[in-house]
């Protein structure tokens, strides 16, 4: 049985994800097995579940996406999905170091995607460990992690070669979507003239950007600790629905923006964060530091993403609307502090 509530209106989700389970156990043979489900997390196009199926002599477990619902844009979402983590696993260079989740079944029909399940604990909780309880043994093992994943974002940017070069109107394209929606939004949330400001600042960053910013590869656009497995010495990266080209350096300071995220969390020594940013960053480059306008460029870019995902929350009688304000507050002075150095 699950052991969080799963959100409202889900039963059509449940009905599925048990119906696919069925399927699945008679594919691997164990039609007589019993099903059991855990919901892990989402509500808004898919919901993920830990699945096992279990008998007298053996189990086997999985995880399941299931939409949630079966709408052209959910069934989609899914299809995508089940499609680029297909493609990136026949693609990805697999080693005793690297790797990333295996495609197990899709089910058009029912909107439902399975995965193999991975042995491991997430890296977020990892590093979260090293910085709240600082051993010697955890601070060496989080940054022996943290240098795996720059090897593994090089591993899947190689496995994928794209021709061509990006435009500056590609890498502005994305500032300019997130400006027009906070732009919309309702109460009010971007004057004009900040719009204005982020655009100029933008404009002439790009036109500044290195070479090496316009190299296009395939990005996995959610390149995050949480979206990442270390099992023992290996690092196994998954969700893989918003894969598509974009500039070499997306996923970097995506990144490190996620790690900047744990700044927020009690007990974390700031010092050490910093130092696993810097790690992380010198594992992909052997330069000193980061280019100053690309940092400038990508942080401002995921800002901008930051209080988009904020604004949703803010809305009257939303659980979090309060919290949501304050951050959105908070994110709002670091945008114009970004803007104006």
């Amino acid at each position: 049985m699950p052991t969080k509530p799963i959100p409202a209106s889900s039963d059509d989700v449940v009905k599925r994800l048990l119906v696919t389970s069925r399927m699945y156990s008679e594919e691997a043979g164990m039609g007589d097995a019993s099903v059991s489900y855990q919901y892990i997390t989402g509500y808004r196009r898919a919901l993920v579940f830990r699945v096992t199926i279990s008998r007298a002599s053996d189990a086997i477990t999985f995880f399941a996406k299931v939409g949630a619902n079966l709408s052209d844009d959910v069934r989609a979402f899914v299809k995508k999905e089940a499609t680029m983590t297909k493609a990136v696993y026949e693609r990805f260079p697999h080693s005793s170091e690297l790797g990333v989740v295996e495609p197990a079944y899709y089910f058009p029909d029912q909107a439902v995607f399975t995965t193999k399940s991975i042995d491991g604990t997430r890296l977020d909780y990892e590093l979260l460990a090293a910085l709240r309880w600082p051993t010697r043994r955890r601070t060496g093992r989080a940054l022996e992690l943290l240098e795996k994943c720059a090897s593994w974002l090089k591993a899947f940017q190689n496995s994928w070669p794209l021709d061509g070069n990006l435009e500056e109107g590609d890498l502005l394209a994305g500032i300019r979507r997130q400006l027009q929606r906070l732009s919309d939004a309702r109460p009010a949330l971007f004057p004009p003239a900040l719009v204005s400001m982020v655009e100029d600042v933008t404009e002439t960053l790009a036109s500044t950007l290195g070479k090496d910013a316009y190299r296009p590869v395939m990005r996995h656009d959610d390149f995050a600790p949480w979206n990442i497995i270390a099992n023992d010495d290996q690092v196994i990266v998954y969700d893989f629905p918003n894969v598509q080209p974009g500039s070499m350096h997306y996923d970097r300071y995506y990144f490190d923006q996620a790690l900047s995220t744990f700044r927020k969390k009690p007990f974390v020594n700031k010092r050490q964060l910093d130092r696993f940013r810097r790690h992380f960053a010198l594992s992909l480059d052997e330069t000193a530091a980061n280019p100053v306008a690309e940092q400038r460029f990508f942080s401002i870019y995921f800002c901008l993403v930051r209080i988009g995902s904020l604004e949703f929350m803010r809305r009257p009688r939303f659980p979090l609307s309060i919290l949501s304000r304050i951050r959105v507050a908070h994110e709002m002075q670091r945008l114009k502090v970004l803007c104006e150095n």
